[in-house]
């Protein structure tokens, strides 16, 4: 029995150092809030109380609605209160590497709210209320135990410029997903996905977008991929693909291509080992596109493929910077018992990439759709 005292002794004492601790803190922030906040190069009021072994937010915090940002990350907290709502000029919430099982419902009350962080703890869901967080522009959830995300989200976060979820247990990505047209950056690696949403291709401005590491899992692209005319890194590594899809020859600004260990077959890894034009230029004879060009022109391969009429020529050295031409087979032959489709004009063959990646659309007349002015 005296052991067991000797033993809870040091813990006894260790809490209260601890409650001491934040109770001084507390008096600090109540008597002079100035003692732990800062203002930042920009003129934002700064609360940083990253690393100070909390357990909880202190109430006084909340007190403080001229922060602007605040900082709880790397401490002990497993709940944040509900009134953090009155922290109302809120932009940036850093609550990562704490051990928060959920987030609080007001958090949608956050108007202001642009940077969340909520990486490192042990959410298995997000409140819908957060879909109400409408001018949040970066949104960083790594390293959670979330298997899903909410449905509407991406109705409601039109403004979201990254989305960062890996190192989770997601299936798979709402449909709405493919409604963030301001996205630049989503990082899903490391979960269970089994495809991307099928109208993926509407994220314009999307960039960078890793979805490696979702190994047995994700075993194909959506056809759509090919819209996403701003990617310039693309990470498929370690996973389960066979196949890229046809239309990844319009992917024309993509720079970095990573899908080792991958059972790739189309195209083969001793195509994808010399580089993304190598790839592209694959895909676009898969499709039998026959490409001439001169003078150092670029992106014809991807201005066919979207449809754009374009050439040019060089008066004075009489050269042709660029002719498109189709190889012509005939439906039979090509598309293998899809039947005889009616005659479509070039135009409204091209003037749809998915129409032109559509083996039913495939012309049904060879040759020239576009050539050189003369």
């Amino acid at each position: 029995m005296a052991l067991a005292m000797e033993d809870s002794q040091p813990i006894m004492e260790e809490s209260q150092t601890t409650t001491t601790t934040e109770e001084k803190m507390d008096a600090a922030i109540r008597q002079n809030p100035c003692s732990v906040a800062s203002v930042d190069k920009n003129g934002m009021t700064v609360l940083d109380l990253s690393s100070f072994m909390l357990d909880h937010v202190p109430q006084s915090v909340l007190l403080l609605n001229s922060v602007v940002k605040l900082d709880l990350s790397n401490n002990n907290i497993e709940i944040l209160p509900e009134t953090l709502s009155s922290m109302a000029n809120l932009v940036s919430l850093d609550v990562h590497s704490n051990r928060l099982t959920s987030l609080p419902q007001s958090i949608g009350k956050l108007a202001k709210l642009r940077h969340l962080n909520a990486s490192g703890n042990l959410l298995s869901a997000l409140p819908h209320t957060i879909e109400n967080c409408s001018s949040l522009e970066e949104l960083r959830l790594d390293f959670n135990e979330l298997e899903r995300l909410p449905e509407s989200l991406g109705f409601a976060l039109v403004y979201l410029r990254t989305l960062s979820v890996s190192s989770n247990k997601i299936c798979y990505l709402p449909h709405s997903t493919s409604h963030m047209t301001s996205l630049r950056v989503l990082d899903a690696h490391l979960n269970k996905l089994q495809t991307l949403p099928e109208d993926i291709g509407n994220l314009m401005n999307l960039e960078e977008l890793n979805i490696s590491s979702n190994f047995n899992a994700f075993v194909a692209l959506p056809e759509s991929i090919g819209g996403l005319c701003s990617l310039r890194e693309l990470d498929l590594s370690y996973n389960q693909i066979s196949a890229l899809p046809d239309s990844f020859v319009g992917l024309e600004n993509l720079q970095h291509l990573k899908v080792e260990g991958n059972p790739l077959v189309v195209p083969p890894l001793k195509v994808t080992d010399l580089g993304v034009e190598a790839v592209r230029e694959f895909m676009a004879q898969r499709l039998h596109i026959k490409v001439r060009v001169g003078g150092g022109n670029k992106s014809l391969l991807t201005k066919f493929a979207r449809g754009i009429k374009w050439g040019k020529r060089n008066r004075k050295k009489n050269v042709e910077y660029g002719i498109a031409e189709y190889e012509y087979r005939s439906l039979e032959e090509e598309n293998d018992g899809f039947g005889s489709a009616p005659p479509r004009s070039p135009l409204h063959q091209l003037m749809s990439p998915l129409r032109f990646f559509s083996p039913r659309h495939t012309p049904s007349h060879p040759h020239h759709f576009y050539s050189p002015r003369r």
